[in-house]
């Protein structure tokens, strides 16, 4: 019998990238079929489109219930073959495959970013990532290795998953035990050091259970950038019960542990475009470009993290159209980093010569973070389908509890020395993180309760629509270290001693968000269609990062008495499905307008 090299459930290789593929015999008996018996003289015909594994049709959130090419938003799922065949290693370069999304800002003036620093219509989306439709948490770089598929939704979503950026989501499926049996492997050696390892073992235990195990481990430097090293372990086993029956239960963990240097870039000096700071430094104006290998940090630098997430799944179907699941997660993240990078205004040079620019000096800025952060999270679905006369309704509704926090420890300053513009040291060491007690502390609790129906009006033509009612709390305290000096230096109370940590904000906020959406679909031809749709998503004052501040002055987006933000945003768009629906064809315009900026963000 011939295997169908295409089922996506086929475990089947070990594959190194630098172009060697082995095939491994599958575990289960693929040839068990040929030795069977014809027990009828009847013959069974049975014609079905093969899936593709490049153009998924449907996502796997329980709550978008149409198939992506009849979904009214702007819609993209990448698949688990996709990663493997571009060799994608982490979200960032996923999101390389949708237009419009990517890690578009990666900081300046010694303000880098870490992790997936991730925009989408031009507005940061790092707060709206989610992993199997639950908030993920993290500011770190996310790896693939325990990834099914990514799916980017544009356009508000906090009618899908409550308060969000107004731009839209992302969220990425994780691996689940299956009922086959095998191994998929891969070594892969690249350029820049590059070595990475994966591992996805399942196994089939009985009729209905199976267990699953990724591995992942990679080492390597950023290209060009010898100083700039990365690396990263995960362990993601799994176990799932009741597999084709009724009733199914999946336990998952997953722990990610990265060890990164971070980098500050480089100077823009002798690019096209420059300018010099000031007049006293228009010698830059004409001097060279700096080497593009120059790293202007130290070698105390680093960003180090730890992931750790436990889920536990149960589902249950009633019916052949009716299915409930309940999830639960705990998950917890913990990241510290130091990265120093130069200052690039004309008070931050230093010219002992100031006819030569290879003496001149740059200041460097010490960024540091210490943080922890943590989440709760019971969620409830009910998927169902059924008529109302000649109407066919697909509803999705359901409830969900989740608290979350974060700590920011506080860090003494640190001073690094002045780095040559031309010629930079970074063998220079400044210790690790001092913390001093002044730590800031957010949690937000919240309710939410959803429903979202697709009417079936005729064969050609869909209505759907859906809400989303969110209770919410969010506490905020933080403190400063007493008796500094220069600008926000905090004066110590009578008694306290000079460098103790005071609170400064202890503030609290509640509220309410009504997020929705309305749509409509026509098929003008089978498989072709127009829609048009339009959502409200809100995003309440700490909603971003946990953060209040105190209302009545200043303008903060994340002062007490501000409403919430919110974004309207109305779209048109068509969707083509062509070559035997192995390729989805979509273009859309929209409009995005947000609402009660505060008046910095203006």
């Amino acid at each position: 019998m011939d295997k169908n090299r295409n089922v996506p459930n086929s475990f089947s290789s070990l594959t190194f990238f630098t172009g060697l593929c082995i095939g491994l015999t599958p575990v289960a008996g693929a040839l068990a079929a040929d030795n069977n018996e014809q027990k009828s003289d009847e013959t069974l015909v049975v014609e079905a489109a093969q899936p593709s594994l490049y153009a998924p049709q449907k996502s796997a959130d329980a709550k978008f219930s149409r198939p992506v090419a009849d979904t009214t938003r702007t819609m993209t799922v990448i698949s688990e073959q996709v990663l493997k065949d571009q060799g994608t290693t982490n979200l960032t370069d996923a999101l390389k495959n949708v237009p419009g999304v990517g890690a578009f800002f990666a900081g300046e003036n010694g303000n880098s970013t870490t992790g997936d620093a991730v925009y989408m219509r031009g507005v940061d989306t790092s707060n709206s990532i989610y992993v199997d439709g639950i908030r993920d948490i993290s500011t770190t770089t996310r790896d693939t290795f325990n990834t099914e598929q990514v799916e980017v939704i544009k356009g508000p979503s906090g009618s899908d998953y409550g308060r969000s950026a107004p731009s839209g989501s992302i969220n990425m499926i994780s691996k689940q035990p299956r009922l086959d049996s095998g191994i998929d492997a891969s070594a892969s050696i690249g350029s820049a050091y590059m070595r990475r390892g994966t591992l996805d073992i399942n196994q089939v235990m009985g009729d209905t259970s199976a267990f699953r195990l990724n591995l992942m481990g990679e080492k390597t430097h950023d290209e060009g950038r010898d100083n700039v090293k990365n690396e990263r372990y995960g362990v993601a086993p799994s176990l799932a019960f009741g597999l084709g029956t009724e009733n199914r239960l999946y336990l998952n963990y997953l722990h990610v542990t990265q060890h990164n240097t971070p980098d500050g870039g480089i100077p823009t000096i002798g690019l096209p475009g420059y300018s010099a700071p000031s007049a006293g430094t228009a010698a830059l104006n004409h001097s060279g470009k700096v080497d593009t290998n120059n790293f202007y940090g130290t070698d105390s630098d680093y960003d180090d993290s730890t992931s750790d997430t436990a889920t536990m799944r149960f589902e249950h179907d009633f019916n052949d159209n009716t299915t409930v699941r309940n999830t639960t997660r705990w998950s917890r993240v913990k990241q510290d980093y130091l990265m120093t990078a130069v200052m690039g205004g004309a008070s931050n040079i230093t010219q002992p010569d100031r006819n030569n620019v290879d003496t001149w000096t740059w200041s460097r800025l010490a960024n540091t973070k210490d943080v922890s952060n943590k989440i709760l999270t019971n969620q409830t679905n009910l998927t169902t389908k059924f008529f109302t006369g000649s109407v066919g309704h697909d509803i999705s509704t359901g409830v969900e509890f989740t608290r979350e926090t974060q700590t920011n420890y506080g860090v003494n300053a640190i001073t690094p020395p002045p780095v040559n513009i031309y010629h930079p040291n970074s063998n220079v060491s400044l210790g690790g993180l001092d913390n001093n007690g002044a730590n800031a502390n957010g949690q937000t609790d919240t309710f939410g309760l959803y429903a979202f129906d697709t009417l079936q009006i005729t064969r050609d033509f869909e209505l759907n629509g859906g809400i989303r009612l969110d209770t919410y709390h969010t506490e905020y305290d933080s403190a400063s270290v007493c008796g500094g000096t220069g600008r926000g230096a905090v004066a110590c109370p009578a008694g306290t001693p000079k460098g103790s940590p005071v609170t400064t904000v202890d503030t609290a906020t509640s509220g309410n968000l009504v997020n929705w959406k309305a749509g409509a679909l026509y098929h003008l031809t089978e498989h072709g269609n127009v829609y048009v749709n339009y959502a409200i998503s809100q995003q309440p004052p700490g909603g971003n990062n946990f953060a209040l501040a105190q209302g009545g002055t200043g303008s903060s987006a994340n002062r007490t008495d501000f409403k919430p933000q919110k974004a309207k945003t109305s779209e048109l768009g068509t969707k083509w499905e062509v070559l035997d629906k192995r390729l989805l064809l979509t273009a859309a315009i929209f409009r995005t307008d947000i609402e009660k900026r505060s008046r910095a963000e203006r």
